[in-house]
């Protein structure tokens, strides 16, 4: 068995709650904003001294790294993170879902860096090829695989706050966005073809989304604890203009949101 303590004020997970709740229920400020520090996996492993390679190798590995990344979070960093007794855990392959489904596709793994996908699409008939993968293919596959296996994993650990027990609860992953999945499968080019095949990109972009609801749909049923609506990423659609963002990004945002109404944010 594995033990690890977290060392943590009690009174601090009331206050963060409150100051949330606050926000999102009443729409106002409790005492001040509240904090969640904009870190990722990276940031805490470079400080702990693991790889990425040693961090993403198995479920063994991601279940330790991540709640050693938490401790450390909670102890180092006054912010806001912690709002319940509760440490969420989930299979971490970062930014490369739908987009590392589709059959042929190449992960780059780095011992320093997250994995991103190889550049798949080299030109418009690329794109005109490829059809919906199944939500069990790709990555996508390996994250529910995982799931399992951190879920057993965890009966191995006593993971205790101030010396009292703290539920792990283990999940799978949402999604990224329909946007940044295009990015990864098309390259710096996808900026290039939205003047150029702007027909062509909609329908990449409306598979793309119709791939991330499906995903959603699936892991909710898999999932023990009810997800709470939906957040996703549009990274890379910072450098297109307001106009080409309404046109390319939202309509395709807000398709996933309407899916799952209960809460959402970009």
């Amino acid at each position: 068995m594995t033990k690890i303590n977290i060392s943590y004020p009690e009174d601090k997970i009331r206050q963060s709650r409150e100051r949330l709740n606050s926000v999102y229920e009443k729409r106002k400020y409790l005492d001040r904003i509240p904090i969640q520090v904009g870190l990722q996996t990276n940031y805490f492993l470079n400080l702990r001294g693991v790889s990425f390679l040693e961090y993403i190798n198995d479920a063994k590995a991601q279940v330790y790294h991540q709640i050693m990344n938490v401790k450390w979070r909670l102890e180092n960093i006054e912010e806001d993170f912690l709002t319940r007794k509760v440490i969420g855990l989930s299979p971490d392959f970062q930014n490369i879902g739908i987009a590392a489904n589709f059959n042929g596709t190449k992960v780059i793994w780095d011992a320093k860096n997250p994995p991103v996908i190889e550049k798949f699409i080299n030109d418009v008939e690329d794109l005109r090829k490829l059809k919906l993968p199944e939500v069990t293919d790709g990555i996508c596959g390996e994250k529910i695989k995982m799931m399992y296996e951190m879920q057993e994993e965890i009966k191995n650990y006593s993971v205790t706050l101030n010396g009292e027990g703290i539920e792990c609860i283990i999940s799978v992953p949402g999604t990224e966005g329909p946007f940044t999945d295009a990015l990864d499968l098309v390259g710096g080019e996808l900026l290039l073809w939205l003047y150029e095949y702007p027909e062509d990109v909609k329908i990449l972009m409306e598979l793309l989304t119709t791939g991330l609801i499906n995903f959603e749909k699936y892991i909710r049923k898999l999932c023990p604890n009810k997800r709470k609506g939906i957040s996703i990423t549009s990274d890379g659609a910072e450098m297109i203009s307001p106009q080409m963002f309404k046109e390319f990004v939202l309509p395709y945002n807000e398709k996933i949101f309407n899916e799952f109404p209960e809460y959402n944010e970009f």
